[in-house]
């Protein structure tokens, strides 16, 4: 099943990576190679780019230490 997501919403995903790896102080190297991926997949998830399989995403969730459901929700943004 694939879930068109608006810009807006992508955005919304995007900047909730950003954040909580910026809260961290962790480069995407870092959290690249704790997840066993390399840096340019990191950084297409984390501009939103690029959707991550189930278990990448339990992998990046895991090291924020944060549910795999609040790292990667997509909020409804109502229309401007």
């Amino acid at each position: 099943m694939t879930i068109a997501l608006t810009m807006r919403q992508k955005h919304k995903r995007v900047m909730r990576l950003r954040q909580l790896r910026r809260a961290r102080e962790l480069t995407q190297v870092e959290i690249a190679k704790r997840v066993g991926i390399h840096r340019n997949a990191y950084n297409a998830i984390e501009k939103g780019r690029a959707e991550p399989g189930l278990e990448t995403a339990k992998k990046i969730a895991a090291v924020f230490q944060q549910p795999v459901e609040h790292v990667f929700a997509y909020v409804e943004v109502p229309a401007s």
